[in-house]
Protein backbone atom coordinates (compact mmCIF):
# COMPACT_ATOMS: atom_id res chain seq x y z
CA UNK A 1 0.00 0.00 0.00
CA UNK A 2 0.95 3.64 -0.55
CA UNK A 3 1.35 5.97 2.61
CA UNK A 4 -1.23 8.38 2.67
CA UNK A 5 0.00 12.05 1.97
CA UNK A 6 -2.37 14.99 2.90
CA UNK A 7 -3.23 17.81 0.36
CA UNK A 8 -1.06 20.96 1.50
CA UNK A 9 -3.18 23.48 -0.33
CA UNK A 10 -6.81 24.24 -0.69
CA UNK A 11 -8.07 21.89 -3.98
CA UNK A 12 -10.66 25.42 -4.85
CA UNK A 13 -8.51 28.44 -4.38
CA UNK A 14 -5.07 27.03 -3.86
CA UNK A 15 -4.21 28.74 -0.40
CA UNK A 16 -2.74 26.57 2.27
CA UNK A 17 -4.63 24.49 4.88
CA UNK A 18 -3.67 23.85 8.24
CA UNK A 19 -4.55 22.02 11.31
CA UNK A 20 -4.51 23.40 14.76
CA UNK A 21 -2.17 20.98 17.56
CA UNK A 22 -4.53 18.37 19.09
CA UNK A 23 -7.33 19.10 16.33
CA UNK A 24 -8.36 16.19 13.07
CA UNK A 25 -9.46 17.94 10.76
CA UNK A 26 -7.30 20.59 8.48
CA UNK A 27 -9.04 24.04 7.43
CA UNK A 28 -8.40 26.31 4.12
CA UNK A 29 -6.69 29.70 6.03
CA UNK A 30 -8.36 31.67 3.01
CA UNK A 31 -11.42 33.68 4.21
CA UNK A 32 -12.61 34.27 0.60
CA UNK A 33 -12.09 30.88 -0.73
CA UNK A 34 -14.87 30.51 -3.07
CA UNK A 35 -15.54 26.82 -1.79
CA UNK A 36 -15.82 27.88 1.73
CA UNK A 37 -18.69 30.34 1.07
CA UNK A 38 -20.71 28.72 -0.60
CA UNK A 39 -20.55 25.79 1.50
CA UNK A 40 -21.12 27.61 4.84
CA UNK A 41 -24.52 29.13 2.96
CA UNK A 42 -25.30 25.30 1.84
CA UNK A 43 -24.81 24.67 5.74
CA UNK A 44 -26.93 27.93 6.51
CA UNK A 45 -30.06 27.10 4.68
CA UNK A 46 -30.11 23.19 5.38
CA UNK A 47 -32.52 21.29 7.43
CA UNK A 48 -30.67 20.82 10.86
CA UNK A 49 -29.60 24.20 10.23
CA UNK A 50 -31.89 27.08 9.15
CA UNK A 51 -34.10 24.78 7.24
CA UNK A 52 -35.17 26.94 4.25
CA UNK A 53 -37.22 24.18 2.03
CA UNK A 54 -35.80 24.22 -1.57
CA UNK A 55 -32.72 26.32 -1.07
CA UNK A 56 -30.59 22.90 -1.39
CA UNK A 57 -27.13 22.74 -2.62
CA UNK A 58 -27.64 22.94 -6.08
CA UNK A 59 -30.27 25.59 -5.86
CA UNK A 60 -27.42 27.89 -3.77
CA UNK A 61 -24.71 27.24 -5.92
CA UNK A 62 -26.87 28.15 -8.78
CA UNK A 63 -27.76 31.82 -7.21
CA UNK A 64 -24.09 31.97 -5.95
CA UNK A 65 -22.38 31.18 -9.03
CA UNK A 66 -25.12 34.23 -11.11
CA UNK A 67 -24.36 36.28 -8.43
CA UNK A 68 -27.64 36.63 -6.58
CA UNK A 69 -26.80 35.54 -3.29
CA UNK A 70 -22.67 35.29 -1.89
CA UNK A 71 -23.25 36.26 1.72
CA UNK A 72 -26.12 35.07 3.97
CA UNK A 73 -28.11 38.33 4.49
CA UNK A 74 -28.36 38.48 0.71
CA UNK A 75 -31.00 34.93 1.12
CA UNK A 76 -33.02 37.57 2.39
CA UNK A 77 -33.11 40.16 0.11
CA UNK A 78 -33.02 37.77 -2.82
CA UNK A 79 -37.14 39.07 -3.37
CA UNK A 80 -35.19 42.19 -4.65
CA UNK A 81 -34.01 39.79 -7.82
CA UNK A 82 -37.16 38.31 -8.78
CA UNK A 83 -36.69 38.84 -12.59
CA UNK A 84 -33.03 37.59 -12.57
CA UNK A 85 -34.57 34.50 -11.34
CA UNK A 86 -37.23 34.20 -13.97
CA UNK A 87 -34.06 34.13 -16.13
CA UNK A 88 -32.36 31.23 -15.18
CA UNK A 89 -32.66 27.74 -16.13
CA UNK A 90 -35.63 25.85 -15.01
CA UNK A 91 -36.76 28.67 -12.44
CA UNK A 92 -40.31 29.63 -13.35
CA UNK A 93 -42.79 31.86 -11.78
CA UNK A 94 -44.20 28.83 -9.49
CA UNK A 95 -40.33 27.95 -8.56
CA UNK A 96 -39.65 31.39 -7.79
CA UNK A 97 -42.63 32.56 -5.98
CA UNK A 98 -41.93 29.19 -3.96
CA UNK A 99 -38.87 29.45 -2.84
CA UNK A 100 -38.76 33.09 -2.10
CA UNK A 101 -42.15 32.12 0.50
CA UNK A 102 -40.07 29.61 2.28
CA UNK A 103 -36.94 31.92 2.67
CA UNK A 104 -39.70 34.30 3.98
CA UNK A 105 -41.57 31.74 6.23
CA UNK A 106 -37.62 30.46 7.46
CA UNK A 107 -37.36 34.04 9.69
CA UNK A 108 -39.77 32.50 12.20
CA UNK A 109 -37.50 29.92 13.23
CA UNK A 110 -35.48 29.21 16.67
CA UNK A 111 -32.51 31.33 17.94
CA UNK A 112 -30.76 28.12 17.65
CA UNK A 113 -31.46 27.35 14.28
CA UNK A 114 -30.06 30.68 13.78
CA UNK A 115 -26.66 30.13 15.83
CA UNK A 116 -26.12 26.53 14.36
CA UNK A 117 -26.68 28.13 10.49
CA UNK A 118 -23.98 30.59 11.46
CA UNK A 119 -21.29 27.94 11.04
CA UNK A 120 -19.12 28.74 14.17
CA UNK A 121 -16.46 25.99 14.75
CA UNK A 122 -17.41 23.38 17.44
CA UNK A 123 -21.05 24.99 17.79
CA UNK A 124 -23.12 21.89 16.83
CA UNK A 125 -26.76 22.06 17.33
CA UNK A 126 -26.72 20.83 20.87
CA UNK A 127 -24.41 23.41 21.77
CA UNK A 128 -26.70 26.20 19.63
CA UNK A 129 -29.56 24.83 21.89
CA UNK A 130 -27.33 25.67 25.39
CA UNK A 131 -26.79 29.19 23.87
CA UNK A 132 -30.23 29.95 22.76
CA UNK A 133 -31.80 28.95 26.19
CA UNK A 134 -28.74 30.55 28.32
CA UNK A 135 -28.64 33.89 26.59
CA UNK A 136 -31.84 34.43 24.68
CA UNK A 137 -31.03 36.84 22.11
CA UNK A 138 -28.36 37.09 19.67
CA UNK A 139 -27.15 40.60 21.49
CA UNK A 140 -26.70 39.21 24.63
CA UNK A 141 -23.99 36.68 22.69
CA UNK A 142 -22.50 39.43 20.78
CA UNK A 143 -21.26 40.75 24.97
CA UNK A 144 -20.56 37.20 26.21
CA UNK A 145 -17.75 36.89 28.70
CA UNK A 146 -15.50 33.43 27.73
CA UNK A 147 -14.86 33.03 31.80
CA UNK A 148 -18.92 32.79 32.30
CA UNK A 149 -19.65 31.14 29.29
CA UNK A 150 -17.08 28.73 29.93
CA UNK A 151 -18.76 27.81 33.16
CA UNK A 152 -21.97 26.88 31.40
CA UNK A 153 -22.58 22.43 31.43
CA UNK A 154 -21.57 20.99 27.78
CA UNK A 155 -19.66 24.28 26.79
CA UNK A 156 -15.78 24.03 28.07
CA UNK A 157 -13.37 26.21 27.39
CA UNK A 158 -12.74 25.54 23.60
CA UNK A 159 -16.07 26.25 22.58
CA UNK A 160 -16.37 29.20 24.15
CA UNK A 161 -12.98 30.38 23.15
CA UNK A 162 -14.66 29.95 19.21
CA UNK A 163 -18.09 31.05 20.19
CA UNK A 164 -16.77 34.57 21.77
CA UNK A 165 -14.12 35.29 19.57
CA UNK A 166 -16.73 34.40 16.85
CA UNK A 167 -19.02 36.91 18.23
CA UNK A 168 -16.35 39.85 18.70
CA UNK A 169 -15.63 40.09 14.66
CA UNK A 170 -16.86 43.28 13.74
CA UNK A 171 -17.83 41.90 10.34
CA UNK A 172 -19.78 38.87 12.29
CA UNK A 173 -21.09 41.35 14.60
CA UNK A 174 -22.40 43.35 11.52
CA UNK A 175 -23.76 40.37 9.68
CA UNK A 176 -25.43 39.67 13.18
CA UNK A 177 -27.27 43.57 13.22
CA UNK A 178 -28.34 43.24 9.71
CA UNK A 179 -29.84 39.84 10.05
CA UNK A 180 -31.83 41.42 12.56
CA UNK A 181 -33.06 44.27 10.73
CA UNK A 182 -33.64 41.99 7.72
CA UNK A 183 -36.47 40.84 10.42
CA UNK A 184 -34.79 37.33 11.42
CA UNK A 185 -36.08 36.34 14.78
CA UNK A 186 -33.10 36.70 16.75
CA UNK A 187 -34.49 36.17 20.30
CA UNK A 188 -36.66 33.78 21.99
CA UNK A 189 -38.17 33.32 25.50
CA UNK A 190 -36.81 31.24 28.13
CA UNK A 191 -38.14 27.79 28.36
CA UNK A 192 -39.74 26.65 32.11
CA UNK A 193 -38.79 23.56 33.35
CA UNK A 194 -41.10 21.65 35.44
CA UNK A 195 -39.93 19.98 38.89
CA UNK A 196 -39.93 16.31 38.41
CA UNK A 197 -38.77 13.72 39.27
CA UNK A 198 -35.95 13.37 36.91
CA UNK A 199 -35.12 16.99 37.72
CA UNK A 200 -31.52 17.22 38.19
CA UNK A 201 -30.94 13.99 37.11
CA UNK A 202 -28.26 12.40 34.63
Amino acid sequence: AKPFVMISRCPSCNEPIVRKPGEADYYCVNPNCEEKRINSLIHFASKPAYDIDTLGEKMVRLLYQKGLVRSIPEIFTLYTKKDEMLNLDRMGQKSVDKLLNAIEESKKQDLSRLIFGLGIRHCGAKVSRILAQTYLSLDALLDADFEAMRQIQDIGEVIASEVVAWFKDEDYQRLGSTLKELGLKTSEDKVEVKESFFTGKK
